[in-house]
């Protein structure tokens, strides 16, 4: 059975020598300890090189998907959340005057603001716009502290925890890794050292602006600590180099591709834990584009019943006036789609409240 390289490439079966030496990464002879490594470096290389295509096509998908969403049905959106934000902004108002409302009135208001809060969010709208309703919804929450804990999903630390934009970091994060070896650490050095000479415009015979993209490649594998990719780096420069490396090297190399694969194995599930990615690809998703518009323009219905259904709100907002008897025609249904009828009950038919 032939044997392959770190980087999967066959080896020839001649060999010239006992001397420990990598030609493509190749050591003859090679210790049953240094194959299992070698078997470990490869393996962990294809896992990076796996999990970095996942990565980028979710991020592809996800961009796509928001794309035709935005084309289809991006004036809805926009016109949908002025609209929330008018009813938001006048529930907020309302909270804190209990010079106006009763005990169960002002409860209402604030489970109801409370829902449709939740439901902004899940609407994948700017939470951020919802900060500066915060005040008031705290002074109630500080009255009643003990029926109430804080609205805590319009916060601002979670806010950017949880809504955040996709941006994950694709480039490697940053490798903090304690250097097993200072021989292993010298090797490596010395061969980013000699690279950097070769990839010299004057010495590659190329233009300055491939040299220096050349170079900038080169730099970041230093400043990242991927020695594997240094190695490969070097594969492609000099396909017939030899390298002596050590059993030392191969562990220090299998080392650092681990906690790659592991770094990146983490970016991989938050990508697809976060907002946007549950939102758009969980719910439009398809090979299909066709299809893909479709799911939009069934979900644009949605949105547009909750738009009718937010300005009836809003028409009984206007004034106090007008408000203090929606509350009390609606006090049931409410309470019951709220899940508190129970409390307002309770507070409704208190005497002192």
């Amino acid at each position: 059975m032939s044997q392959t390289d770190l980087f999967g490439n066959p080896i020839p079966s001649s060999s010239s020598s006992g001397k420990k030496t990598f030609k493509l990464l190749i050591s003859t002879p090679i210790s049953n300890q240094d194959k299992k490594k070698k078997s470990e470096i490869y393996a962990h290389a294809k896992s990076i090189k796996a999990l970095e295509l996942n990565i980028q096509e979710s991020i592809t998908k996800v961009e796509h998907v928001k794309c035709i969403y935005n084309k289809l049905i991006g004036q809805t959106i926009i016109t949908l959340e002025e609209r929330w934000l008018i009813l938001l902004d006048a529930l907020a108002d309302y909270l804190p005057r209990n010079d106006i409302f009763s005990a169960w009135e002002m409860e209402l208001i604030y489970h109801l603001l409370n829902t449709e809060i939740r439901l902004y969010t899940q609407y994948n709208f700017d939470v951020d716009k919802l900060i500066h309703i915060q005040a008031n919804i705290t002074q109630f929450e500080t009255i009643n502290k003990e029926q109430h804990t804080p609205l805590e999903y319009i916060s601002q630390d979670d806010n950017e925890l949880a809504f955040e934009t996709l941006e994950p970091d694709l480039k490697k994060n940053s490798k903090d890794r304690d250097d097993q070896s200072l021989n292993s650490f010298s090797t490596f050095k010395k061969l980013y050292k000699s690279l950097l000479k070769q990839v010299h415009p004057d010495v590659l015979f190329i233009s300055s602006e491939e040299s220096e993209t050349s170079i900038k490649t080169l730099t970041k594998i230093w400043e990242n600590k991927a020695y594997y990719q240094l190695l490969k780096f070097n594969y492609k420069l000099n396909p017939d180099s030899n390298i002596e490396l050590s059993s030392k090297d191969l562990e220090f190399i299998n080392d650092a591709l681990l906690n790659d694969s592991n770094v990146l194995e983490t970016d991989y599930k938050q990508l697809q834990s976060s907002f946007d990615f549950e939102f758009y690809i969980n719910q439009f998703y398809n090979l299909s584009d066709h299809i893909i518009s479709v799911k939009i323009k069934e979900y644009e219905q949605i949105l547009c019943t909750k738009h009718t259904e937010i300005n009836q709100i809003i028409t009984q907002l206007s004034s106090p006036t007008l408000f203090k008897p929606y509350l009390s025609t609606n006090r049931i249904s409410l309470s019951e789609s709220l899940n508190i009828k129970y409390l307002i009950e309770d507070l409704f038919h208190s005497p002192n409240l």
